[in-house]
């Protein structure tokens, strides 16, 4: 009886350090994946706040040639 007992606390506590690490593991690739998705959309808001400025910058010469160009 005494061995069984025995066997069900290492099985207890092999579980137990089985899932922490599982969960662990779990909570590591949760960040990993919110940093990445984090870094995707700072990529695209820079992307869009790139040609945003482009396209001022090609209306400010066009508005400039016009000016200066008499028509």
């Amino acid at each position: 009886m005494s061995e069984l007992l025995l066997f069900s606390m290492y099985l207890f506590g092999f579980c137990f350090v089985l899932f922490a690490l599982i969960m662990g593991g779990v909570g590591i690739y949760g960040i990993a994946e919110e940093k990445r998705i984090y870094e995707e959309k700072v990529i695209a808001h820079k992307k869009i706040v790139l040609r945003q400025q482009r396209e001022r910058e090609e209306e400010e010469i066009k508005a400039r040639d016009k000016a200066v160009g008499g028509g």
